[in-house]
């Protein structure tokens, strides 16, 4: 492949379907995210803290398992590229395991332990799964194009198909398990098993187009920018924290990643618990989820504008701003369900900047990283990203499940005085200070767009001789 043909545009049907990929998995795994927790204690009836140890120690299991799909993914040269085709191994798997985790698993009765301990075990091999769907999904913004206009641009494709698949999440996913149901709209197993299983089928079918769309561009770890192959496979282990901990733009964008990711985790997984206990009004969660799903669309859609006008450090920094304001006002309008919706919409917009740069930030770091070590760790880095989503995940589980079960919720009973405060604050206080935390660590972030004009430089040329 010429080296022109990786630093020209993308085409509009490879950029659509990068986009239409994000669609299907945050579809598939915002049921997971979402609706686990709740299915678990309410439909599969394990207890709040059963369920708690099953989702926690499934998330322990799913980051330790992050290094090893990065490493695998990073070693492994098939035949048809080095990236795309952990897209199809990856979607299927998560498949299998996302319906496993949706079946009647009757918790309240028999013999719990094993029934707990084999939902967990399927619960973390579903996560591993993912790992290595979306470890292949964003290593190809790298690996597609040099061009950083190009770069910016298909990241923003992928927040528009994230923010799209936000859109469908909110607005489908409660009609759909209650439509499966069967049952004049109560929601029952029958239903979350059928929707896990659609949903799944639409994430495999995404993955196999944007498999297609890619084609010959992953040429097993050919360098955007070069003719040759990239020295992708030139880690051993024992540099790998090397690669790490030494690189301080990765640990900066990875430490504001877990905790701008933890605030959207634990935003999806208490919620819900907030409209049927605090507000008592279910039907404004897919107001919520999916009002700020189309908030997280139109982020998306403005970054490219955002981006000539500000760097995407400091775009990054301000959409944070924006959504730690988003919950302080929300924390003030409480009381009326609409109007604190209304300005958490606001605030994700701000909260779709970030997500949108992020992967866009993480190609820089792959960039840096080549120019300072010599070598193209491509995997390991957006491994790293996705680890940052695991760290934030065990986190999100910890404080929903446990901290349900601190504060004394108990399904199906009317909450006490303490339940709601503890709600209210998980849901509201917390983020705030997450968000700010965030900020802090960008703020050591220091690959500056000229930074990377010259890093870019020194690349163009290693490449050509």
């Amino acid at each position: 492949m010429t080296e022109q043909t990786k630093t020209g545009k993308l085409s509009l049907y490879l950029k659509n379907s990068y986009a239409l990929a994000d669609v299907t998995f945050i579809l598939m795994v915002t049921l997971t995210n979402t609706y686990a927790q709740i299915f678990l204690t309410d439909f599969a009836l394990f207890s709040t803290t059963t369920t708690a140890s099953i989702l926690f120690f499934g998330r322990i299991l799913d980051a330790a398992s992050v290094p090893v799909t990065g490493g695998i993914i990073q070693g492994a040269n098939l035949k048809q590229g080095k990236y795309r085709p952990w897209l199809v191994i990856g979607a299927v798997l998560t498949m299998i395991f996302n319906v496993l985790i949706f079946i009647n698993w009757n918790g309240s009765s028999g013999a719990v332990l094993p029934k707990a301990v084999a939902c967990c075990l399927i619960y973390a091999l579903f996560c591993a799964s993912t790992n290595l769907a979306y470890t292949g999904f964003t290593s190809l913004n790298s690996l597609l194009t040099s061009d950083p206009k190009e770069r910016v641009a298909l990241a923003s494709f992928r927040g528009l198909g994230s923010g799209v698949g936000r859109v469908l999440s909110g607005y489908l996913l409660l009609p759909m398990i209650a439509l499966f149901s069967f049952n004049g709209g109560s929601q029952n197993v029958k239903g979350y098993f059928i929707t896990a299983l659609v949903t799944s089928m639409i994430l495999v079918l995404g993955y196999i187009n944007l498999y297609k769309a890619v084609g010959s561009r992953d040429s097993n770890g050919t360098a955007a920018g070069s003719g040759a192959k990239a020295k992708d496979n030139g880690v051993s282990g024992k540099n790998v924290m090397g690669l790490i901990l030494t690189n301080r733009p990765l640990l900066c964008l990875f430490c504001a990643d877990i905790l701008r990711i933890l605030t959207n985790l634990v935003t999806l997984s208490i919620f819900p618990y907030f409209f049927i206990y605090v507000a008592k009004d279910l039907k404004a969660a897919p107001m919520f989820f999916g009002s700020t799903a189309v908030a997280s669309l139109v982020g998306a859609a403005l970054v490219p504008v955002i981006s000539r006008f500000l760097s995407k450090k400091a775009a990054y920094i301000v959409g944070l701003v924006m959504l730690g304001a988003g919950f302080a006002g929300a924390t003030v309008l409480k009381d009326n369900t609409f109007a604190m919706v209304s300005v958490l919409v606001i605030g994700y917009v701000g909260y779709s900047f970030s997500n949108t740069l992020s992967t866009a930030m993480y190609t820089d770091v792959v960039d840096y990283g080549e120019v300072k070590y010599g070598v193209n760790a491509r995997a390991i880095y957006f491994s790293m990203y996705q680890m940052s989503i695991k760290i934030a995940a065990i986190c999100s589980t910890g404080i929903a499940g446990f901290g349900l079960a601190f504060i004394g919720y108990q399904a199906g009973m009317e909450p006490t005085p303490r339940v709601i405060s503890g709600i209210n604050f998980i849901c509201l206080a917390l983020p705030i200070a997450l968000c700010a935390a965030s900020v802090l660590l960008l703020l050591l972030y220091n690959l500056s767009d000229k930074r990377m004009e010259k890093i870019r430089r020194i690349l163009a040329e290693k490449h050509e001789n």
